[in-house]
């Protein structure tokens, strides 16, 4: 943990519908705020390199149709347990931490469960304020 003195959002990018919703709301709260935009996945395996945003920047094409001017966006790729990572790096009171709510209408039962207790988790131990978006949260 560092000993950061300014707020910034963190954004757990996900490329669902949720996670659609929570990253035009991350874009438009670090707009409103004026402050940077952490963007942040997890690596699925260990094969994927720590630099390749490949899935970031396909977020904000789905989401957004590109990164948009003016935010600063800053990817990251973080190595699971997936909520120590997300509230590892909202550690300011004044940071923002944005998650999607759940993977809603994923087939498979074990990726909702999974998803949503990342969302439990976070909402349990961070120190900083949390917003959890539904996929009906935010429309541009």
């Amino acid at each position: 943990m560092s000993d950061r003195q300014f707020p910034q959002i963190i954004l757990g990018v996900e490329r669902s519908a949720t996670g659609q919703a929570a990253l035009r709301v991350a874009v438009a709260e670090a707009i409103r705020r004026d402050v940077p935009l952490h963007a942040v996945s997890v690596r699925p395996h260990i094969f994927v390199p720590v630099d390749d945003f490949t899935q970031i920047y396909r977020a904000f094409d789905e989401a957004l149709g590109g990164i948009p001017e003016g935010v600063d966006i800053r990817p990251a790729i973080l190595d699971t347990p997936v909520a120590a990572a997300l509230t590892g790096r909202a550690h300011h009171p004044g940071d923002l931490l944005v998650l999607g709510a759940g993977r809603q209408g994923a087939t498979s039962w074990w990726r909702r469960l999974w998803s949503r207790s990342v969302v439990r988790s976070c909402l349990r131990t961070a120190r900083c304020p949390v917003m959890v978006v539904s996929s009906s949260s935010f429309e541009l």
